[in-house]
Order: structure tokens, then sequence, then C-alpha cells
């Protein structure tokens, strides 16, 4: 009986340790929240679907998970053999459902809105179509003497055009004065062949960029052109208004000893000791040729002065062979040509050859006088 009453004192008091160990592990358990699990990559999503979404729930289950996640279990025992023991377990599993909660979904966001729109549109603004300016010209037929004209000059349209009729030995007095804008003005004066034969962007006397023609001699009859335009013309950029000033001085009809370079007419261009002639140079017309007879040891002298526009006149006296025996550029002062007291080395045909500075370099133009002249030889 003793035995047994032993026996029977051990298993009560195993008993009672056994409760209070489960007693001690049940108040040791947290409460509220389970304790954290780790998941899996997150990954962002675009939109919210009603589709299955891992969730997180407060829901203890001892059902299989989507995923393996560690538990923190508290179990005290009294062997450390493999026995079944009550233990207390604080596990947060995530669920796969599929029906609609407010528990927050497992979706890393990082304050960015990763959603991509629909559709990317780019917009372009075009520019404005502009009528273009058609290339037109004005064109006025001058039937007075005296003549004035107001137009305007753009990028489009550069230049007017001013024509009217001259006989051999009229002159022509043109200008163009800008009124506005940033206008360069340039003067041509064109032939019924379409030759340029005078020209002049800067007024010399003005001290201005207008544009002046002083007392042009104009050669043969026929129709002749006044261009106004700009500086460049088509390659211009100047632009604005102009006054155009025209006058037309009748002359007798006849030319008073002056040719082109090109072409002399020894019957216009002879002239003799004693006599005075006169004569124009432009761009164009840039050298005038006079011929006369001299005998051997004859001393000439020959005088060129300006008369009207910016003219620096020089002069040349060549032989037959076309060689340049001698030259003066501003032996008369004033910037006008003298050759005195030059010996004819050879009897024969001599040419005055009367020109400007730099002759087809030169920019200078205008009238001039010319006299030739010869010395008594005392020897």
């Amino acid at each position: 009986m003793l035995l047994k009453s032993g026996l029977h004192r051990k298993y009560l008091v195993l008993t009672i340790l056994v409760v209070i160990v489960l007693g001690i592990v049940s108040a040791c358990a947290p409460e509220g929240n389970p304790t954290p699990m780790l998941a899996g990559a997150v990954v962002p999503t675009r939109i919210s679907t009603d589709t299955p979404t891992p969730t997180l729930t407060n829901t203890p289950t001892t059902t299989p998970t989507e995923t393996q996640t560690p538990t923190n279990t508290a179990t005290e025992t009294s062997t450390s053999t493999e026995t079944p023991t009550a233990s207390a377990t604080a596990t947060a599993t995530a669920t796969a459902t599929a029906t609609e909660t407010d528990a927050p979904t497992a979706t890393a966001t990082s304050g960015i809105d990763l959603s991509l729109p629909t559709q990317a549109t780019i917009s372009v603004a075009l520019p404005r179509t502009q009528t273009s300016e058609t290339y037109d010209p004005v064109t006025v037929y001058i039937d007075d003497l005296a003549f004035d004209y107001t137009g305007t000059l753009t990028d489009t349209n550069y230049e007017a055009f001013f024509v009217f009729e001259a006989l051999a030995g009229d002159e022509i007095e043109v200008s163009m004065d800008r009124i506005s804008g940033d206008l360069d003005p340039l003067l041509l004066v064109m032939d019924s062949d379409g030759e340029i034969i005078a020209e002049n962007d800067d007024d010399p006397d003005g001290g201005t960029r207008n544009a002046y023609l002083e007392s042009y001699l104009l050669t043969e009859d026929g129709e002749y052109t006044v261009i106004a335009t700009r500086f460049q013309r088509d390659l211009g950029t100047s632009r604005g208004d102009f006054d155009l000033y025209f006058d037309l001085y009748e002359g007798d009809g006849t030319l008073v000893a002056t040719s082109t370079p090109e072409e002399v007419d020894p019957d216009q261009s002879e002239i003799a000791y004693g006599d005075s002639v006169s004569g124009s140079i432009s761009d164009a017309m840039y050298t005038v040729e006079f011929t006369f007879d001299g005998q051997v040891g004859d001393i000439v002298t020959i005088s060129m002065d300006h008369v009207q526009g910016d003219l620096d006149p020089l002069l040349l006296i060549v032989n037959e062979n076309g060689d340049t025996l001698i030259q003066d550029d501003d032996g008369g002062g004033d910037r006008n040509a003298r050759i005195s007291g030059f010996t004819l080395p050879r009897s024969g045909t001599y040419t005055i050859v009367a020109t400007r500075f730099q002759q087809n370099l030169g920019t200078t133009t205008g009238r001039f006088d010319l006299t030739l002249e010869r010395s008594v030889n005392d020897a």
C-alpha cells in the first residue's frame, strides 16, 4: 500500500507540474499582432484587380501556406526525448483568398506612381504658313525732262525700273535718297542692249549712303533705263522707302570726242594741237582715247581737268606699238592730270588715254576737259 501510495503521489505531482508549465506558457504567449513573417519579393502592380492577392491576416491557422515562414515557438519540456508536447505557437501566415478585403495588400511602393499612360501623345506646333511676296518690280516710263518718285524696296521687290528715251549728247542727273529703314541705295544706268553703263552707290559729295549720278553723258540715241535698287541688289539685306529725282539735259545730238575703250572710232576721237574737248568717265566707260599726229621733236603738253563728280584723272601717251611712253596722275594739281613738255621720239600717230586713277579698278567718275598743246622748239 505504501508503494502504491508513493507512486500515486509522484503522478499527482507530475500532473500538477505539467498544468503549471502549461499555465506559464499560456501566460507568456504574446497578444495582439502576430509575429511578422518573412515574405518573398514583392512585385509592384499597375492597377488593383479582383484576382487572388496575398493579404496579411490576423487569423492563426494550421493550414498549409504558400510560403515557408519562420515561427517563434516557446516550448518547455521535462524530458529530452522526442515526445509530442503541447505548445503555444504564434504564427502569422499569408493565405490566398478570392475575396475583396480592406486588408493591406503585399504591395511595395515608394511614393512614386509607376503606372504608365495607355497612350503617349506628342503635340508639335507648326509655324503659320506665310504668303510669300512675288517678284514684281515697279516699271515707270518717264516722258518729262524732270521727274520724281517715291517708292519702297523689300527683300523680294528690291529694285524699280525707270525707262526714258534720249539722244547722243544728252546728259542725265539722278539721285536716290533713303527716307526710311536701313536702305543703302544703289543707282544703275542700263542701255538698250541691257549693258550697265554707269552706277553709283554712295554720293561722293554728300557724306551719306545715298546714291547720286551727276551729269552723266549719254553716247547713243536710244532707250535707257535707270535702275533704283540697293547695295548688292538681290544679295543685299537693306530695305526701306526712297525718293528718286531725275533730270534730263538735252544736248545738240552730237558727241564731243568721246568713245568706248573697246571700239574707238578714229573719226570721232582725232584731235589736233590747240584743241580742247570734253568727255565723261564712268564705271562702264572708264577710258576715253584721242589720237593726234605728231612729228619727231614736237614738245607736247596735255591737260586733263575734272569738272564734275569725284573723278581723279589719269593721262597716258601711247605710241603706235601700244607702248606707254609717259603717264601722269596729279601733275596739274588738285588731283588733275598734266603731262608737260614731253618730246615726241619719232613722227607718227599717238594716242592720248584719258582715264581715272587705277583705271578699271578705280571707283571715281565724272566729266573732264582735255587740252592738247604744242610748244615751239627753240633748238
